[in-house]
């Protein structure tokens, strides 16, 4: 049995990262307070992009990335991130198939996803194989810094998950955390969008935001964009709010996959956007691959040959996600830009060749067919995030970019061109901004006041029936209570658009009826409705979220109310109180009676 350090053991807060393309690692020992994103991974295969004014270029540099890609071999020995090489079978984007609320239309997790269920496996299984890994490297890292002493030290873990997600998935992630060796009591959820706030507002310069200035957040990642609009309330210390709820969704492919086709034309009548790394790889095979064949583009790597084996890089989806879409400038032409684009190996040819290729119209239209119906998607997800908070008297005067996506060049102007009146903003290390968030977060605790609810929350339940508000029709006879009863009603603890805080918990009220011969430990369904008004009983627009289940055998009976009915059979009826605390990225719950807690109420998805 692993002995954790005690509360007063130094601590080390680790932030992870957990992307659909790249993770990422950052930590700080609380005393120092200085923020160390892990750069060294291994693999020997990472890359560092350096950027200038005219000219766009990649540069190799192992070992030097501030995050790992989210890749795992299936083979029987196992690798992961920058050690995956060419091999077929490799599992990639299955952080999507945690939430299975979205049908999967992305072709890298839709392999997954059938690879998985070859393996016998599930999502939250490989999920935490992942995290398993980047945990260890982590750990080895920090036992190269503090030796022996590491041991002795706590580790605190912050995970961030989208804010677009349901709570099943939030809840999946967190069982695949657990699954990778992180103990439960150390481990917090954080949105990546409030992780990516909390950095953005204290690493912009002094005097650009103050005290009653409102902004609107916008994480861009490689599967999913979140947003959210908060409200400083204080600077010192950094105090916020939320404005109203966030809105977002997942970059996945719609209705069908040949959306270029005979060059970079995207067809636009897709109802939802489409993952910008799939729509560049169709764009690239059809438009560089097909322009050249195999021994030209060869001849093109720059101090290569066919003899001399490509250097070790990352895959076309790599260099792609941190070059061409982190450089692109839009239509205009960039005289000598330069994109250096890694491809995978072709029968017969060394690995991972590197084709460079110059700026010209062509090209520069192709990339920007890539990106449009993305940037399209975003700028009207931000118009929305900006016409709530103009209604609210609370107008936006920044948009905050972060996440890999939000250090586009491209994006930016987009967003710079549509909101000409709000200052549009790219804080320093974005791509990097949430996992430094989530360290943040993890060392100086919750610093977000008020957040909206996204939806309605509830628990069913069955009320003594009033002939003013039920239906007669529905209407039960209870023959323990001796009562009419009406089943399948809604108790709801929170509605849609209020204000949560972490230091209010929400309670209701429940009573169970039972014989002394029974369990005491009680079962309930929690529900939510994404409706504008939640009903009062279930309908089409109730879904069930999760099972509660409380046990309360640890309640001294001697406290119930004990009672007989008319036929003589003895029942406790007992009152209790479920609280519910809505934090960041997470519900929790506890049981109460007569004002004091019994313990955690466990949830089951």
């Amino acid at each position: 049995m692993t002995v954790l350090p005690s509360d007063k053991a130094p601590r080390i807060v680790v932030g992870l990262d957990f992307g659909t393309t790249f993770s990422g690692v950052a930590w700080a020992l609380e005393e120092v307070n200085d923020i160390e994103v892990i750069q060294e991974w291994p693999g020997g295969g990472n890359s560092k992009f350096q950027c200038r004014t005219l000219i766009s270029l990649s540069t190799y540099s192992p070992e030097t990335s501030q995050k790992v890609p989210s890749v795992l071999s299936r083979g029987e020995k196992k690798r992961w991130g920058y050690q995956v090489g060419d091999e077929r079978n490799v599992l990639q984007a299955f952080r999507l198939l945690l939430d299975e609320s979205k049908e999967i239309r992305y072709l890298p997790a839709a392999e997954s996803e059938s690879m998985i269920k070859d393996m016998k496996s599930t999502p939250v299984q490989v999920s935490g194989e992942y995290l398993k890994f980047q945990v260890s490297h982590t750990k080895d890292l920090l036992d190269r810094r503090f030796g022996s002493a590491l041991r002795a030290m706590r580790l605190d873990y912050i995970l961030t998950v989208p804010a677009v997600w349901s709570d099943k998935a939030k809840d999946a992630t967190l069982q695949a955390a657990c699954l990778a060796g992180i103990p439960r009591s150390r481990l917090s959820l954080l949105s990546e969008p409030e992780a990516a706030a909390v950095y953005a507002i204290t690493s912009i310069q002094p005097n650009t935001m103050a005290k009653g200035d409102t902004l609107v957040v916008c994480d861009a990642g490689g599967g999913t964009v979140d947003l959210i609009t908060y409200r400083i309330n204080t600077t010192g210390p950094l105090r916020l709010e939320e404005v109203s709820e966030g809105t977002g969704k997942s970059f996945i492919p719609a209705n069908r996959w040949n959306l270029i086709s005979q060059g970079p034309c995207v067809d636009r009548s897709c109802s939802t956007c489409d993952s910008i790394n799939f729509l560049f790889k169709k764009w690239a095979r059809r438009t560089m691959i097909s322009s050249l064949p195999l021994p030209e583009m060869w001849l093109r790597i720059t101090g290569e040959t066919r003899s001399s084996p490509s250097m070790r890089g990352p895959s076309i989806q790599i260099w792609w996600t941190r070059a061409i879409s982190f450089l692109f400038q839009g239509s205009q032409i960039v005289q000598s830009s330069i994109y250096r684009v890694g491809f995978c190996t072709w029968k017969g040819m060394p690995p991972r060749p590197i084709y460079t290729f110059c700026a010209n119209e062509a090209s520069n239209k192709g990339v920007q067919a890539v990106f449009d119906p993305i940037m399209d998607d975003i700028e009207k997800l931000v118009a929305g995030q900006m016409n709530k908070a103009e209604s609210l008297d609370s107008p936006a005067k920044a948009i905050v970019l972060v996440g890999g996506l939000g250090a586009s060049e491209y994006l930016f102007k987009r967003l710079q061109q549509k909101f000409a009146k709000t200052r549009v903003m790219q804080p320093r290390n974005a791509w990097s901004a949430v996992v430094r968030g989530a360290v943040h977060r993890g060392l100086e605790g919750n610093q977000v006041d008020n957040r909206k609810a996204r939806c309605h929350y509830g628990m069913k339940c069955q009320q003594t029936f009033d002939p003013r508000s039920h239906d007669p029709s529905r209407a039960v006879w209870c023959s323990l209570e001796e009562a009419w009863k009406v089943q399948e009603q809604m108790s709801w603890f929170i509605q849609k658009g209020n204000s949560m805080t972490e230091d209010a918990p929400v309670r209701l009220n429940f009573h169970r009826m039972i014989q002394p011969h029974e369990s005491f430990k009680v079962k309930g369904d929690l529900h939510f409705c994404l409706a504008a008004v939640a009903p009062s009983q279930i309908t089409q627009d109730v879904s069930r979220l999760c099972e509660l289940e409380a046990d309360l055998s640890k309640i001294p009976k001697e406290l119930f109310e004990l009672r007989r009915n008319s036929k003589g059979v003895l029942y406790y009826k007992v009152k209790f109180v479920v609280a519910m605390t809505p934090t960041s990225a997470s519900l929790l719950f506890d049981l109460e009676f007569n004002g004091i807690s019994y313990g955690t109420v466990r949830s089951n998805y």
